[in-house]
């Protein structure tokens, strides 16, 4: 396992880079996607990474 972390997105409430390792929730969208609720370190929010 790599101690790398991967890059989701950014918080939609204060744009910052959200990593892979802050997913609190993964789960398969109805078009076969990843959705992700991810807990923002810098706002204390759980958002969905843009």
């Amino acid at each position: 396992m790599s101690n790398k972390t991967e890059p989701l997105g950014v918080c939609p409430e204060c744009e910052t880079e959200l990593q892979s390792h802050q997913t609190l929730i993964e789960y398969e969208t109805t078009e076969g996607d990843t959705g992700r609720f991810v807990d923002c370190y810098s706002c204390g929010e759980v958002v969905k990474p843009e």
